[in-house]
Order: structure tokens, then sequence, then C-alpha cells
């Protein structure tokens, strides 16, 4: 049942976002690849104009992302009126849970990998076209040759780092629903209620964080054997730590829903 309800809510995020992130590549890649070439041709201000949709149309990526997971895909779907549907599936608790933070995450992921790769290549291919030289790649494996040992340190920790942000997705997914689920439980504003939950779990992350990271080093991407040992144990402790939070969320979250669901 998780792979049906997994994709309907890909179907629902396509539906409600892909559109509008098509939109947004689009005018990525236009930026960045026409740069170079029409920056003789046009004139400043309209380069300028066309620069800031770009800045404008990312901003309203963020906030319908934001408005789109939040309101409709994870408090309508459960709280609204789509929750009498939703909660008529033969389908536990748990499981809605995980279809939410599964979905989410990988979209997320999905986004920024896309995003960052329309821009690497209308980089290369419109403002440094040098990158498709065979002797600078040349020159790059002969230098993973030479410092193997160095190399295979930094790919192991930025294996980490990858491991560390697909975590914080999802522990942030949690961390929604389970400010969602504690506004709901208010018969009024729960909106606000909700905005307070989020901000005040906000909080006490960054100040334990805070804590954690004073006797850790700040230059995790250092590379040397005595920075690197410790970049793997703080790294490693960062993602045991998002993993406690996430299950704090996940069990916090699977209460309300399961032991105080109030629907509208």
């Amino acid at each position: 049942m998780l792979g049906k309800l997994m994709k309907y809510e890909f179907k629902a995020l396509l539906k409600d976002l892909g559109p509008l992130y098509a939109a947004w590549l689009l005018m990525e890649i236009l930026i960045v690849a026409f740069l170079k070439s029409l920056s003789t041709v046009i004139p400043n201000f309209i380069l300028f104009l066309f620069v800031l949709v770009f800045i404008v149309m990312s901003v309203a990526v963020v906030v319908m992302t934001v408005v789109v997971i939040l309101d409709r895909r994870f408090y309508k779907n459960f709280y609204g009126d789509e929750g009498y549907f939703t909660l008529s599936l033969p389908v536990k608790v748990s499981t809605h849970i995980w279809n939410k933070v599964i979905t989410t995450t990988i979209w997320l992921i999905a986004a920024g990998f896309i995003s960052s790769l329309a821009l690497i290549l209308s980089l290369i291919f419109g403002l440094n076209r040098s990158l498709l030289d065979p002797e600078i790649w040349h020159r790059i494996i002969q230098f993973v040759k030479e410092n193997n040992m160095e190399t295979m340190k930094l790919v192991l920790l930025l294996v980490e780092l990858l491991i560390l942000s697909a975590v914080s997705i999802s522990k942030s997914v949690l961390h929604f629903l389970f400010s969602i689920n504690i506004g709901a439980q208010f018969s009024r504003y729960k909106g606000m209620m909700m905005g307070i939950a989020f901000v005040g779990i906000s909080i006490f992350e960054i100040f334990v964080l805070r804590v954690f990271g004073e006797n850790y080093p700040h230059d995790i991407l250092a590379v040397n054997t005595h920075a690197n040992n410790s970049s793997y144990v703080f790294v490693g402790m960062l993602i045991a730590f998002q993993l406690v939070l996430a299950g704090i969320y996940f069990i916090g979250t699977h209460y309300f829903m399961n032991k105080r669901f109030n629907l509208e």
C-alpha cells in the first residue's frame, strides 16, 4: 500500500509544482547559457530585468513549494476535507507518515539535483567552454591518481555529507508534520499555533546544535589526516543527531494522528 500512496503523492506534487519548476529551470538555463552572448547585443537594463524575473521566480518556487507541501499535501490531506477520504483507506498511520516523508524528501532532493545539474551544464556551455577541454579532465584524473588516499578521504566525507543532507530533509519533513499536528489540537488559531510550535522547536534545535558543535571542527572539508578523521566523526554524529530528532518527531506525529486526531 505504501507504494500506491507514494505513486499518488508524486502525481499530486507533479501536478501542483511541476509546471512551476519546469519554468524555473528553463529560466535558469536561459539566463546563464545566453548571458555572455547576449550581453553585447541586449541593453544592460533588459538583462537586469531578465535576472530580476529569475530571482522573483526562485522566491516564488520556494514559497509555493512550502505552501503546497505544508498546506495542501500535509494539513488539508490529513485535517481538511481530504482527511475523511485519506483516513478511510485501510492503511496504518505510520504508513501515511512514511509516505509523506519519503515522497517529499525524494522530490526536494530531485529538484535540487536537477537545478544544480542545469546550472552546471549552462555554465559549461554558456560561460566557460574551457571546462569541455579534454586537457583539463586529464589534469584532474592525474591529480586524483597522485593523491589517491586524500581523494578517497574527501569522497568518503562528501558521501557522508550527502547522507546528512538526505537525513536532514527527512527530519525537516517530520518537523513540519509534528508542528502541524500540535497546532491541529487547538480548536482556534490553529495556523498560529502551528507556527509557534515550529519556531519553538527550531530554536531548540539551533541551541542544541550550537552547544554540540562548539567542541568539533568547523572546517569539516579540510583535507589532512587529523582534520579528516575529526570530520568523519563530526558529520557522523550530526547524522545520528538528526536521526534522533527525526525519531522523536515521528513518534510525536504518530501519537497525535493515532490518539488525538482532530479533523476540521
